[in-house]
């Protein structure tokens, strides 16, 4: 399966717990690319997002979920930008 369709699978999850699932098997490797986990942690924001919405026996804790994975990707993406603008203080 394509990584495409099991984000369309992952969005299409019923249940928490199966967002759970689905976002762990597309988490990318630790070493990969801060705009790659940016992206993925926005993406789970959504997914997290939606679930909230149709599996009404979790929806505060897929909210919380989809507010933890919001604030990990801006917590990375501010160490990016930290990381680019102190590169440019090198004399």
């Amino acid at each position: 399966m394509r990584k495409s369709d099991r984000w369309t699978d992952a969005l299409a999850s019923p249940t928490l717990h199966e967002a759970h699932v689905r976002l762990g098997k597309l988490a990318p490797p630790p070493n990969a690319a801060p705009e790659d986990r940016i992206a993925y942690h926005e993406r789970c924001r959504d997914v997290y997002s939606k679930v909230s919405k149709v599996d009404a026996a979790h929806k505060h804790e897929a909210t919380a979920w989809a507010t933890c994975e919001l604030n990990s990707a801006t917590r990375i993406r501010n160490a990016l930008k930290a990381e680019q603008e102190g590169a440019g203080d090198v004399a």
